[in-house]
């Protein structure tokens, strides 16, 4: 798994999201901030994606136990046949990062884990959700899962709007 920087790009969000999770504290005074790099994730980090999955409710969690890891892959996989096997991965290491976009009016809606940035013993992830208005409702729901490094503490996700606000009801032509 390779990771970008991206800098300090979205440093302010970062900071606006750990300030508003409580996570940290302002520092003395006469004591420098804590610099934080904002991680992007490449296509490698991706364990599972899929534009019509069964996750029907908008969620984002955490995996950090391989228990856990199976009873959800099954869940996600549930309907398809063959069944493929459990995606293997070391939860000393790494866990899991689970976006769900929820049951959304088109098709071309998607949700990415863009970036990831660890604070002390926080973990923040920025999860960009994409509305694409197409000219016919079709349903989807996007579902990402991530492999990150193990999380040993809080998690906080940072939300992103990317596309239309808001899209028209389909109304055929008389």
């Amino acid at each position: 798994m390779r990771y970008t920087s991206l800098g300090n790009g979205l440093l302010v969000i970062l900071a606006i999201g750990a300030w508003v999770s409580a996570c940290v504290h302002a520092p003395a005074p006469g004591v420098a901030a804590e610099s934080v790099t904002l991680l992007s994730l490449d296509s490698s980090a991706v364990v599972f994606e899929q534009v019509l999955s069964v996750e029907l409710d908008s969620a984002r969690f955490v995996i950090t136990d391989p228990a856990e890891w199976r009873t959800y892959w099954k869940k996600l996989t549930k309907w398809m046949t063959p069944s493929p096997s459990v995606p293997e991965l070391n939860f000393d290491q790494h866990s899991l990062l689970v976006a769900a976009g929820g049951d959304q009016l088109h098709h071309g809606d998607g949700v990415d884990v863009e970036a990831i940035a660890v604070l002390k013993n926080v973990l923040l992830a920025v999860v960009v959700t994409t509305r694409r208005c197409g000219p016919f409702p079709e349903h989807s729901s996007p579902l990402q899962i991530v492999m990150v490094p193990a999380v040993h503490g809080r998690v906080t996700f940072l939300e992103k709007q990317e596309g239309a606000i808001s899209c028209m009801p389909f109304t055929p032509a008389p």
